[in-house]
């Protein structure tokens, strides 16, 4: 209305009464961004509260580079004695959160200090609750982020904010995911999902997130065509788009396993090195440096899996710091854990395995420690320890069927565990849900191995080559001189031998077992 009326001092004046960090928190980033596109460029030029709100605009768009221009440019204008100064400090931190930059060592005992200065204001405590429970979080504190998570739950109910309290949910689920809690995920997310299509549906960001966490669960559960679609609200945004380091890492690991299923290994490393370069252009470059980490570990696991037309990547694994995330240490010790084991540094792989595994188990972070145990396991059968491998295969399905975690185990292993998972299949102290974990990996592993085996008939495989070549059914059922009905019986009974539900997927499966051109 002020903008209508020519008068914009207005929104300037709301502003500044209000304070960009209060805003938001309370009334949304819609708000904040309704309030900044309404500003005339004079007015922002000359508040610094307008400057703050675009800072934060800029920080939930991917703008990184362009945001962290912005701040300095705060920065040198608000000295310590500004009314501001706190205001901008706590931008700082969001801005590090946002922009994935490693946290500094002190920036939790900032946060600490800054809660207790803000015991009387709910708003701005719940806020700095939430930043605290993210950078816990990160470093796989999950006792301290549940805490955090409680405390800025508490406040953001005292200061009626909504908003705050559906990301609230969003935070809860990634620590459940991390946890390997697949159901309480789900259930967070779903309440997530239901206050942001009741109060803030035009906030797209929000569902970037919700869809990165949405596909990273599904994926978990080997529900891919669930995560596929999940992930087209999501990840092509990216990194044009809301996102903090886990929601990076949950769409990003999802997508490059997904578009491995869909185009082949080939082409996946390819359209990496691509957006990493696009990630180091915005301001991100330790995220580039995740999804380069994730691409070697896929390529380690097709390597053993018997692949050997993969494209060699020229990037360094970075070292572990102090200050590393727990994704970072998960990929980047399995990367390096396969680059060892190529170089035959055998022992010196198992170690590293072996203390990653002690330290996901001390932290609780039962998805990392699952897949370090499934990478242990593939390279002691490879080097024909089998009581190696049966032990930490063992150790993996008793998480794998107390969690619902089951894509991994085909991820990792493909072929390879088979004869392993069949001598553990006879183990008298399995549980019934263990026994049936078991019996449901064989079933898939057998059902992925139809093709190689000839359970496909000739007709089948002609079906599945036209059908990687894309088309109708309609088309299909001209090329093979067939009725469309013809062309639906043959896929079905494909979908049916391949353990799939739709096109892509029995696609994907063919080309992984090399029988598709």
């Amino acid at each position: 209305m002020a903008r209508i009326a020519g008068d914009t001092s207005r929104i300037r004046e709301y502003a500044h009464a209000h304070g960009a960090l209060r805003i938001w928190i309370v009334y949304g980033f819609s708000v904040l961004k309704e309030l900044l596109e309404n500003s005339s460029a004079q007015d922002i030029a000359s508040s610094i509260v307008l400057r703050m709100i675009e800072c934060i605009v800029l920080m939930k768009a991917g703008r990184i580079h362009v945001a962290q221009e912005l701040f300095e440019s705060l920065a040198s204008e608000v000295g310590p004695g500004h009314a501001l100064a706190k205001d901008l400090e706590i931008v700082r931190v969001t801005l590090l959160v946002y922009g994935c930059s490693l946290e500094r060592t002190g920036d939790l005992e900032l946060l600490k200090n800054l809660i207790d200065e803000q015991a009387d204001d709910a708003a701005m405590r719940t806020f700095l609750a939430t930043l605290s429970a993210i950078l816990n979080c990160q470093r796989a504190r999950f006792d301290a982020a549940v805490a955090n998570l409680i405390d800025a739950r508490a406040q953001a109910k005292k200061a009626s904010s909504q908003y705050n309290l559906m990301f609230l949910l969003m935070h809860e689920a990634s620590i459940n995911l991390a946890q390997g809690k697949l159901k309480n995920a789900r259930t967070c997310l779903s309440e997530a999902r239901r206050r942001w299509q009741q109060d803030f549906d035009n906030d797209i960001g929000v569902e970037t997130v919700l869809a990165a966490l949405s596909a990273s669960i599904e994926f978990e559960s080997g529900q891919l065509t669930s995560a596929r679609n999940s992930l087209r609200k999501s990840a092509h945004r990216m990194p044009e788009a809301e996102a903090w380091f886990d929601i990076y890492f949950a769409a990003y690991e999802t997508m490059i396993r997904v578009n491995i299923a869909d185009h082949g290994i080939g082409a996946m490393l390819e359209a990496v090195q691509d957006e990493a370069r696009k990630l180091r252009a915005q301001g991100l470059p330790r995220v580039a440096d995740l999804v380069m980490a994730i691409s070697l570990c896929v390529s380690g696991e097709a390597r053993l899996q018997g692949q050997r037309r993969i494209p060699a990547i020229q990037w360094e694994i970075p070292a572990v710091g102090p200050t590393i995330s727990w994704q970072e240490h998960e990929v980047f010790s399995i990367a390096r854990a396969y680059a060892l084991y190529f170089n035959k540094e055998y022992d010196e792989a198992w170690a590293l395995l072996q203390a990653s595994i002690e330290m996901a188990t001390n932290r609780g972070l039962e998805r990392s420690r699952l897949r370090y145990l499934l990478v242990a396991a593939v390279l002691a059968t490879a080097e024909g320890k089998q009581e190696s491998s049966l032990a930490a295969l063992r150790t993996a399905v008793t998480i794998g069927a107390a969690t619902g975690m089951r894509q991994i185990f085909r991820e990792v292993s493909g072929k390879r565990l088979t004869s392993t998972l069949r001598e553990l299949k006879s183990d008298p102290e399995l549980s019934e849900l263990e026994q049936g974990f078991v019996d449901m990996l064989l079933n898939r592993l057998r059902d992925r191995q139809s093709v190689a085996s000839g359970k496909l008939s000739s007709r089948e495989l002609e079906v599945l080559r036209l059908l990687s070549a894309g088309g109708s059914d309609k088309r299909l059922a001209r090329q093979l001189n067939l009725s469309e009905h013809g062309v639906r019986f043959h896929l079905k009974s494909i979908f049916k031998k391949l353990g799939v539900h739709d096109r892509l997927s029995a696609v994907a499966a063919a080309r992984q077992l090399e029988s598709v051109a």
